[in-house]
């Protein structure tokens, strides 16, 4: 089991050990400007390093590998500009898909009947920019969507339900013909590797650890082939 739980972690290492080998070949880039973007999960968004910024369930850490490495980069007198896209949780499929974040489910009072003119209640919701509030930044595009309305004849208003939908733009957008170097970790998610973790060294359910790794190589060879697509 632990031979299996291994070859996990080595796997989901990959990528983070490639990021490190560029540090190589950094001196032929002294005196130039690096474009540096960081896409994946939650090993390169730094889940548990503190000082979180921009979406708030993507726990990008002001500490991360990646931003030491570039304060190394920097000392070594190379420029760089920065952008974090990576998100905790996030599977090889969202590197290149929407991926759904949060539902934010709210409710308001508009004056008149609007019961019947669907297009009227959703500019009205839209124009107030409540959905908006849930947009931290342009990795975020939030939709909103009525689930019902209500006339109120006593006081001549109309109840709306709604929600606002909060998806993760796909991390791959970020990554464009001025990107010099991409740091990435994924697949660790693919596997379940969160809950490999809870189960076989925080509970220690040996049954549940055992079916879990069992499933993880199981859909071993898919994810290195999937990983494999996606460097190509």
């Amino acid at each position: 089991m632990r031979k299996q739980l291994t070859t996990i972690v080595i796997t989901i290492l990959i990528s983070l050990s490639l990021a490190v080998m560029q540090q190589q070949s950094v001196s032929a880039t002294q005196g130039k400007k690096l474009n540096i973007t960081l896409i994946g999960d939650s090993y390169s968004a730094g889940n548990g390093g503190g000082g979180y910024t921009g979406v708030p369930n993507c726990y990008r850490s002001q500490h991360n590998w990646a931003q030491r490495y570039i304060r190394w980069l920097n000392h070594q007198g190379i420029a760089t500009t920065f952008q974090n896209r990576a998100c905790s949780g996030s599977k090889i499929e969202d590197l290149h898909n929407y991926r759904n974040l949060e539902t934010y489910h709210k409710t308001t009072l508009l004056p008149g009947d609007l019961t019947g003119n669907s297009n009227k209640l959703h500019n009205t919701i839209a124009q107030t920019g409540i959905c908006k509030a849930y947009t931290v930044d342009d990795s975020i595009e939030t939709s909103l969507q009525i689930t019902s309305s209500t006339y109120l004849p006593r006081t001549h208003q109309t109840k709306v339900a709604f929600k606002c939908i909060q998806r993760l733009r796909p991390q791959l957008d970020f990554v464009g013909l001025e990107t010099d170097l991409v740091l990435m970790t994924i697949g660790g998610n693919d596997l379940d590797f969160a809950n490999i973790v809870k189960q076989c060294f925080f509970f220690s359910f040996q049954s549940s650890c055992s079916d879990l790794i069992r499933k993880a190589n199981n859909n071993l060879k898919a994810m290195t082939k999937n990983i494999s697509e996606i460097f190509t």
